[in-house]
Formats: structure tokens, C-alpha cells, sequence
């Protein structure tokens, strides 16, 4: 035995005391990769501390592809582009 543990899904940590964002057993809302500290990194198109909420414009195309989505779901768009996605 190495005396390491090997964590169920939805914790982290070394010692699997921390459940990570989402809840244990829906972690990252299942778009994204759950963090050694628990906290969420999402996948392309997916953003909030659970990657719960889906971005303006889509998985396939955040925010049109002319700006970055924000922790609500909306866009921040480039100079030049305007509009909701």
C-alpha cells in the first residue's frame, strides 16, 4: 500500500475532503474538469463556478466567436462587435 488514496468521483484533495463544485455526484455540472482545490474549469461554451450555465451563442460558437463569455452567460464582446451573442 503507498498510503495514498485514490478519490471517488466528485472530490479532491489528498485526503478527498473537498467535493467539488457542482456537488459530488454532478461535478462541474459535467462540463468541465473538476480542480485539485474543487473548483470547476469548464469546457469551451460553458461558464459559472459549476459550468452550469451554457454561453450566449452556443457550445459550438460562445459569443460568435467575438468575445469572451462571462460568469453569467453573457458576452463581453471585441471592439468592433455589439449584440447579445
Amino acid at each position: 500500500s503507498t498510503g495514498l488514496c485514490r478519490c471517488y468521483r466528485g472530490y479532491q484533495q489528498s485526503d478527498c475532503s473537498v467535493e467539488c463544485s457542482g456537488g459530488a455526484s454532478n461535478p462541474c455540472s459535467g462540463h468541465g474538469v473538476c480542480l485539485v482545490d474543487g473548483a470547476c474549469l469548464c469546457d469551451l461554451g460553458y461558464t459559472s463556478s459549476t459550468c452550469g450555465i451554457e454561453c450566449l451563442g452556443g457550445v459550438a460558437n460562445p459569443c460568435s466567436g467575438h468575445g469572451e463569455c462571462l460568469q453569467d452567460g453573457s458576452c463581453d464582446c471585441v471592439f468592433g462587435y455589439r449584440g447579445n451573442d
